[in-house]
């Protein structure tokens, strides 16, 4: 007897629901009364009652005026197209039925009637709900709710049936029952929205993964050479001779070509340079550039030029790009492209060993040298 008013008994859990359910059909009488705020109330309240499908209801009063304020921008349009396109509807009913019309206009126009009234009672299934979960353009929320009511037709009959059966009892039977009213059925709707609108949520996130993939993938640019910069800065006009120089001397090339440029790194043999911990973090990213196999030229001054051969990071060089003494670096010494870079000393261009670019850091030096 004693766990009967115990608040997690499943019994005193529903009848907590049922008051709720009861305080949010009076807010959404009272919001609803100008008629035009009827889409954001509506909207409002499925907000809320989808997350006491979950045992989300934490102070469903402030809960539900939140919702309101952020669906009136979207769900008000939505309230107004779906009013006027149901008093509509039900003007054409009221008409046709009072003309008692016979024969064959008669049934042409309940024939053209009926199945625009079953399209709007599906899309009204589905519209607020979807607007009370995702946001869209009012139209699009419009014809998506229409197209979700047809592929899970079984959910819309059901809700479509739990508001007839509420409606009817309180008519007929059990006229107390009204005070529940919409906020009743759409809290006993919930439960069978909600599952809906998870799997709508997850299939929506599937198809943004896999299109943003996709787009990255397609405009993901084509790395044909990089170049790491060691102990060396370059200006912008250097760069671009590295960059747009060296596309320009392509005969085919692609509108996601691109030249990579990594640094400028700074590395130093002497532990007691004043820059050696900036210089050992170059160095760790080096070491990680060429493992990754991601670098295929470096432009490098003596210093550094020493501490990648003595590691044997270099290939030699193409005997079409070394003089007699350049085995795995060139000098840059007099060049254009030299006078317009800052280097200690001489700058040198060589070919990381394991490049899977030969041809294309081959050609990089060339253009460098």
């Amino acid at each position: 007897m004693r766990n009967l008013f115990n608040p997690d008994n499943p019994v005193m859990n529903f009848i907590g629901k049922l008051g709720d359910a009861l305080w949010l059909n009076i807010l959404w009488f009272v919001t609803s009364l100008p008629i035009f705020t009827i889409g954001a109330s509506t909207s409002a309240l499925y907000t809320v009652t989808l997350r006491m499908a979950r045992d989300e209801n934490s102070g469903v009063t402030a809960a539900f005026f939140r919702a309101f304020k952020e669906n009136f921008r979207g769900g008000t349009p939505i309230g107004l197209i779906m009013t006027g396109a149901g008093a509509a509807l039900g003007a054409d009913w009221y008409i046709l039925s009072h003309l008692r019309l016979t024969g064959v206009a008669g049934t042409l126009g309940f024939a053209c009637l009926i199945p625009l009234l079953i399209a709007y009672l599906a899309t009204l299934v589905f519209v607020f709900p979807l607007q009370a979960w995702f946001r869209n353009t009012p139209l699009h929320m419009i014809r998506n709710a229409f197209l979700i009511s047809v592929r899970y037709l079984f959910c819309t009959l059901l809700v479509i049936g739990i508001h007839f059966a509420v409606f009817y009892i309180a008519i007929h039977y059990f006229t107390p029952l009204i005070f529940l009213g919409e906020g009743f059925c759409a809290f006993l709707s919930s439960y069978l929205l909600r599952p809906v609108m998870d799997q709508i949520a997850l299939i929506l996130t599937a198809v943004f993964l896999v299109g943003y993939g996709s787009f990255r993938l397609i405009t993901r640019p084509n790395v044909l050479v990089s170049v790491g910069l060691l102990n060396t800065t370059l200006g912008s006009s250097s760069k671009s001779m590295l960059t747009d120089g060296y596309l320009n001397t392509l005969t085919e090339r692609g509108t996601r070509d691109q030249v990579k440029l990594t640094g400028p790194l700074f590395i130093s043999g002497d532990p007691g340079s004043d820059a050696y911990e900036y210089a050992y973090a170059s160095s760790l990213k080096l070491q990680a550039e060429i493992t990754d196999r991601s670098l295929d030229v470096v432009l490098l001054d003596k210093n550094s030029l020493a501490v990648l051969e003595d590691n044997e990071y270099l290939m030699k060089l193409p005997a079409s790009i070394r003089s007699s003494s350049d085995l795995y670096a060139v000098s840059l010494e007099g060049t254009s492209f030299s006078q317009q870079a800052k280097a200690d000393g001489t700058m040198y261009a060589g070919i990381i060993a394991n490049t899977k670019n030969k041809e294309q850091a081959a050609r990089q030096t060339c253009t460098a040298a």
